[in-house]
């Protein structure tokens, strides 16, 4: 993915501040989502959450290190503040919250259900954060910037797909890896963007936010339709 986010930057002559706003949207994990996705798309779903799982855990270096590599050029990154940053945003509340999970079972479980929704209200908070602090500079941008990111999201389908095929996967499995290479978890993306790099460079990461998710819930829609390939 930020091989490709790369590519496509290079092709469509993006803005530096935008440019390295992609490259993150593409280099941070894959999205919690991509498990419910994967259910509706009825594709293996414990391969989709071991996916996010092992994406997960290794961000706080592949993200960073991936966002420098390919950005650096284009604004200097620091590679161990953003690393810090995933640690606490991301691994220290995965890890309170299997402890608690563990000690306090009885009462989490009850408490379950609100917590899909309160994920969604944070994401809907998070893209319109990045909208307010870009009231002045969203103006400006073009029409490149959506194709940017469509078109990131489509060629992370179409090769995860394609690699699944590689890898002779079964059908469901190759179903859970295109949704899982083509949802990025963006929110977390724009968090970063904003903190280390640029309110404008976390637009591409709230585009991609809301987009992946219209075209994961268009392709598990055609899915669950075919039994087959």
């Amino acid at each position: 993915m930020p091989l490709l986010a790369f590519i496509i930057i290079k092709f469509l002559g993006l803005a530096p501040a935008l440019a390295v706003g992609l490259i993150l949207a593409a280099a941070v994990p894959d999205a919690m989502a991509a498990g419910v996705m994967s259910y509706l798309a009825e594709a293996d779903v414990a391969f989709s959450v071991a996916l996010t799982t092992a994406t997960t855990l290794v961000s706080p270096v592949v993200t960073p290190a991936l966002t420098w590599a390919l950005g650096k050029e284009y604004i200097p990154i620091d590679f161990w503040s953003m690393a810090k940053s995933i640690m606490m945003m991301v691994i220290l509340p995965l890890i309170l919250g299997l402890l608690v999970q563990h000690r306090f079972h009885k009462i989490t479980t009850r408490i379950k259900p609100v917590f899909p929704a309160l994920s969604t209200l944070f994401i809907a908070f998070i893209c319109g954060l990045v909208v307010a602090l870009n009231k002045d500079a969203l103006g400006k941008v073009t029409a490149m910037i959506f194709v940017a990111v469509i078109s990131l999201n489509i060629l992370g389908l179409l090769f995860g797909y394609l690699a699944g095929k590689g890898f002779r996967f079964n059908l469901q499995q190759r179903r859970a890896l295109t949704i899982n290479v083509g949802m990025q978890n963006a929110g977390m993306g724009a968090v970063l963007a904003i903190k280390h790099i640029s309110s404008e460079a976390a637009i591409p990461n709230a585009l991609f936010a809301t987009w992946c998710i219209v075209s994961a819930a268009v392709l598990a829609e055609i899915w669950s339709a075919r039994k087959h390939e």
